[in-house]
């Protein structure tokens, strides 16, 4: 039994991925091809064509049977936990008209449709006919149902994410999504041993009701302290991921111990954790790795093998729940948005957009056909409805947006978005390393400045490291400097610096040794930048263990700032440019400090001598030639230089040694702080960031911030 099951998941896993690829080449999403794969490798095709084969591989033994369905009920309940943490209840609370109408439109109507049609199905369709009122509740919840994971991949490939469409199409799909789930699990309740009664269906719809309630005003206070025990206090890797798992699993097995279905549980408990901020992006994405590549394939799988297209008496009927269900779909939803007071045009977009069912209609029809209100030729017809719909999705989106033209507020949407570079502004998390040191106080005005949002913060962190042995103890006595001494009046002042900046501030205090792994450790949960405070000596500012250690192995981009004239603000920034993505680097350091202080940046761009091709006297560069650098670099260096409110210049120098210019710019006593981008340049773990770049550090009068980026993007910043 377990040789077969482990040979059931290659097999399915191995279509799904071959689909999805195939798929994916046809410029379509890949999902599609997974929900193919089950329908494939079940009685529908491969049991056709090879029906011994498909014995072999899925006997129709019980027991067997159990092992499959176990696994794939484990990714049922995990696939509508990641449901439910994409889906952003917020946004009700900011539903516009359009968003609002077409969701209440695009479920009454496919509702209505739904249960008409039902009432003249033929009984043959039915499990129980006797039980067509209840049928008529599931089948129009079926047709009203979307799927919000489908939608949104579809509008993220077709760049929709930013368009007004987009934003209307998933704030209505949150409403229908949420609203139906409620429903399908009031029927669930209702369908259950005791049967339909309104006595059953009172107690059902009161159970749903508290569970939402206990999980919105209990359980999301209690999830907020779990994961800042687990955050602050565990060290455990993915300790925050287990917890995840554990009260996604709690609240399916609490709505199942009530009468209502597991999934809902799972749903619910998704958009609830998606409420707590200590949750980080990769962590769900790690979850997410697993779950649609692994468990998601094999529930898909489970659902094909129970599908028989052959036993279907003809395609009429399966064509007719079609056309209920897009037909409900598409005009409830442009109904909609014409009373909205949207264009023809951008309320068929929106309808076209909801009509995808996707995963979701694969769960309703496993579910249906789980508490017997489906039989098989019904949840053969939803199965099949699921993937005709998420087929029919794409191409007439891009059909209808053809005709909706790009306003001006979109434009400017767009283009801000574009112009996002190393970091994002809104949600930048700054971690500050500090013992109260000189250098570390200049680091927290930048930091200061750098922060804003309010999803943005600052985290002040201090080690704690215990002094062991009659030596650490006297060089810590005779030590003169402001490491570890008046911390607390060095934290107080980064808590005015913050508030009036109006940033988050979070302080930390943790014991260890080791501090370059405490900073390391902590930096990797979620932070984007670590700044931190060079070395006191002038010579090594860039050298030393803690330095060198938390560069060689750093999980976000990291700044060095060595102190100069200690100011809350640098008006005037230099920032040398070589074309190098480390400077690029460091020019949009400086320009997102410049956006929070009001700053003034300087892009210095040094050519060689020999390059420069000028018209002036001695080869040296004509002015309009410079100009014409100057212009073209503005729109190439980085996006974030066409679209900041900060005032930016470029500087065009020629020399055959590039730090020259840099350092005679700054002896001029403009510049009251050098933003510069180094790579990491270890050698047998000692930090080296280039000789240049060093003596930049060592020789300017003014402060010097050192960026190091690192490749690939860290924290929640955005890739490189």
């Amino acid at each position: 039994m377990l040789l077969l099951l482990l040979l059931q998941m290659s097999v399915i896993l191995a279509v799904s991925r071959l689909l999805g690829e195939l798929f994916k080449r046809l410029d379509q999403p890949a999902v599609i091809g997974e929900l193919l794969a089950g329908i494939v490798l079940g009685p529908s095709l491969f049991g056709w064509l090879l029906p011994d084969a498909f014995l072999a591989l899925f006997p129709p033994i019980a027991a067997q049977s159990h092992l499959l369905e176990v696994v794939a009920w484990i990714g049922m309940v995990l696939l509508l936990l990641l449901t439910g943490f994409e889906t952003d209840v917020r946004l009700l609370r900011h539903l516009g008209r359009a968003a609002l109408s077409a969701s209440l439109f695009g479920m009454v109507i496919p509702f209505a449709a739904g249960f008409v049609f039902a009432q003249y199905l033929p009984a043959a369709y039915l499990a129980d006919p006797s039980q067509r009122q209840l049928f008529a509740a599931f089948f129009a919840t079926a047709m009203s149902i979307s799927a919000m994971p489908v939608i949104a991949k579809i509008l993220f490939d077709l760049e929709l994410t930013k368009r007004n469409i987009g934003v209307v199409i998933l704030s209505a799909g949150v409403v229908d999504d949420t609203t139906g789930w409620v429903i399908l699990s009031v029927i669930a309740g209702v369908a259950g041993p005791v049967g339909w009664s309104g006595l059953q269906l009172g107690k059902t719809v009161l159970f749903t009701g508290g569970f939402v309630v206990v999980a919105w005003f209990v359980a999301l206070p209690a999830a907020r302290w779990m994961f800042r025990i687990v955050d602050d206090r565990f060290r455990t890797r993915n300790t925050d991921l287990a917890l995840i798992v554990i009260l996604s699993f709690l609240a399916a097995a609490a709505t199942e111990s009530i009468g209502i279905h597991a999934v809902f549980g799972a749903f619910v408990a998704g958009c609830v954790i998606r409420q707590v901020p200590r949750i980080r992006p990769a962590t769900m994405h790690r979850l997410e790795a697993v779950v649609v590549g692994v468990f998601a394939p094999i529930f898909f799988g489970l659902v094909g093998l129970k599908v028989d297209l052959h036993a279907l008496e003809g395609p009429w009927v399966l064509l007719a729940v079609l056309g209920v269900a897009t037909f409900g779909k598409v005009v409830g939803c442009t109904v909609g948005g014409l009373v909205g007071r949207l264009t023809f045009w951008e309320s068929l977009s929106i309808g076209m957009g909801m009509n995808a069912r996707g995963a979701m209609e694969l769960v309703v029809a496993l579910l249906g056909l789980t508490l017997g209100i489906l039989n098989q030729e019904m949840y053969s017809i939803i199965v099949a409805i699921a993937v005709l719909t998420s087929f029919m999705a794409p191409p007439t989106l891009k059909l209808t947006m053809r005709r909706v033209p790009i306003s001006d507020e979109e434009r400017a949407r767009l283009a801000a978005d574009a112009a996002v570079g190393l970091f994002d502004p809104k949600r930048l998390k700054a971690l500050l390393p500090t013992a109260g040191g000189p250098n570390a106080l200049v680091a927290a005005r930048l930091a200061a400045a750098l922060v804003r949002g309010e999803s943005a913060t600052i985290t002040a962190l201090y080690i704690d490291q215990k002094r062991r042995g009659l030596w650490r103890l006297l060089t810590g006595w005779l030590r003169q400097d402001l490491a570890g001494r008046n911390l607390q009046e060095h934290l107080d002042g980064i808590r005015v610096l913050a508030d009036l900046r109006k940033a988050r501030l979070e302080v930390r205090r943790l014991d260890g040794a080791d501090a370059t792994a405490a900073i390391r450790r902590e930096a990797s949960r979620g932070f984007d930048l670590v700044l931190i405070g060079a070395g006191s000596r002038a010579h090594q500012a860039l050298r030393g263990d803690l330095i060198a250690g938390l560069i060689d192995d750093a999980p976000c981009h990291v700044g060095i700032v060595r102190g100069g004239r200690l100011a809350l603000d640098y008006r005037h920034v230099l920032v040398p440019f070589d074309g190098s993505y480390f400077a690029r680097a460091a020019v949009e350091t400086a320009v997102l400090y410049a956006e929070g202080s009001g700053s003034e940046v300087t892009v210095l761009y040094v050519m060689e001598e020999a390059s420069s091709g000028g018209d002036g006297p001695d080869g040296a560069l004509d002015e309009n030639f410079r100009k014409l650098i100057a212009t073209t670099m503005m729109a190439t260096v980085s996006p974030v230089l066409t679209q900041t409110s900060a005032r930016v210049s470029v500087l065009v120098r020629e020399a055959n040694q590039p730090t020259a210019p840099v350092l005679a710019e700054v002896a001029t006593g403009h510049y009251d702080l050098v933003i510069v981008g180094a790579e990491n340049r270890a050698v047998q773990h000692r930090l080296s960031v280039g000789y240049d770049v060093e003596r930049i550090v060592e020789e300017s009068p003014c402060t010097v911030m050192v960026v190091v980026p690192r490749i690939g993007g860290g924290g929640t910043g955005r890739e490189s």
